[in-house]
């Protein structure tokens, strides 16, 4: 296991930091929730003439908007947004900067197979993404907790926070695909970011135009907090197709990595 403990040392301290910086944003916003929902007549009156195909679009509920639920139901979307970049920067460097480098030839020379290697690079971030999920999630539970004098379903509190596993999940995996497809990559963080808010934006339009089609083209319509929110569980559907996804994007990685050609120049 010498590559899992090379991996996440070398990777820890920026695990860390993103991890420190995700988690500060979110208490800030947290923080400003019952701020809003002490002024929520005022509000209410203003978001009313938003419309409400631009609220669903923006994953605003005003029926449960003004509650720590609701309120986190909102801003949890850019939250989630933050770790699924750090995924699939995660995913995508974990081989495609290995390229660059050509660290991944130098592996190929000692006695481990290619499968060997995949895997270890594959667990150990797997193991960051897990730390950062875990700092992240308790945290923002327990300041939830603190913050608001308002009763809430805390079970469905942390139903939502968990929602980012399966979502950093999905664009880690992803992430493997370009990352063992790319025989260079100049930038990893433009292309994470690229997918990333790619998808985001195509999340919102589906909210705001009521297209359940377009909705499958983004993972974070997968795990829509205001549906779950509402429902108060996820949906069935998108969670076997979140699987199904993650599975498949980690088979079709370890398969290109197998097969593909390692050019060295």
């Amino acid at each position: 296991m010498n590559i899992v403990q090379f991996e996440v040392k070398r990777n820890l301290k920026t695990t860390i930091i993103w991890a420190v910086i995700v988690t500060l944003a979110g208490l800030l916003y947290t923080a400003m929730g019952p701020s809003f929902i002490d002024q929520s007549e005022t509000l209410i009156a203003f978001m009313s003439g938003m419309g409400e195909d631009f609220l669903n679009g923006l994953g605003v509920n005003l029926d449960t908007f003004f509650s720590p639920i609701g309120f986190f139901a909102y801003v949890g979307g850019f939250i989630a947004l933050a770790l699924c970049v750090q995924a699939m920067i995660y995913g995508i460097k974990a081989f495609a900067l290995e390229k660059n480098n050509k660290s991944l030839e130098f592996l190929y020379t000692k006695p481990n197979s290619r499968t060997n290697i995949f895997v270890q690079k594959y667990v150990s971030n797997i193991i960051l993404l897990l730390l950062t999920q875990v700092l992240v999630i308790a945290s923002l539970y327990i300041a939830t907790d603190l913050v608001n004098t308002m009763s809430y379903d805390h079970s469905l509190m942390l139903i939502m926070l968990l929602t980012f596993v399966p979502l950093q999940g999905l664009f880690f995996t992803l992430g493997t695909i370009i990352g063992t497809s790319v025989s260079r990559l100049k930038s990893v963080v433009s292309v994470a970011m690229g997918v990333t808010l790619g998808m985001f934006f195509i999340n919102m339009l589906a909210g705001v135009v009521g297209s359940d089609p377009l909705g499958y083209a983004s993972f974070f319509n997968y795990y829509n907090l205001s549906d779950i929110a509402f429902n108060e569980a996820y949906d069935t559907t998108f969670v076997l197709i979140s699987v199904g996804l993650m599975i498949g994007f980690t088979v079709i990685s370890l398969i290109i990595f197998n097969k593909k050609d390692m050019k060295i120049t």
